[in-house]
């Protein structure tokens, strides 16, 4: 179940992200969904560890930023792929190591 819920936590960060890039345009809107889906990942979320998946999720809209202006577009795609692909390898490394040691040391907060 864990993994579902660092998914969830994923596409919440996405939805943040992409809310913040894009608010002067569809991101008002989508500012409710995003909202909507944060209390209900949070809600089923049992270990903390697992919202290090919105770090993640942070930088998926930033990877398809760049990827839509890989051919000279109006942005700087080196940069916004950089940030974007450094913020999903961070959050997913840093997940799957601290979940590796979580297994060795029981969480107190499950056990309750």
């Amino acid at each position: 179940m864990r993994g579902w819920v660092f998914a969830g936590w994923v596409v919440v960060g996405a939805l943040g992200a992409f809310t913040s890039i894009a608010i002067l345009s569809i991101g008002i809107f989508l500012f409710p969904f995003f909202v909507l889906a944060g209390a209900s990942v949070a809600r089923r979320t049992r270990y903390p560890l697992d919202a290090l998946g919105l770090v993640a999720g942070l930088g998926l809209p930033l990877l398809a930023v760049a990827f839509a202006n890989r051919g000279g577009g109006g942005f700087d795609a080196h940069r916004w792929g950089v940030v974007g692909g450094t913020l999903v390898a961070v959050g997913v490394a840093t997940y799957l190591a601290l979940r590796v040691v979580s297994s060795f040391v029981p969480c107190r907060r499950a056990a309750k």
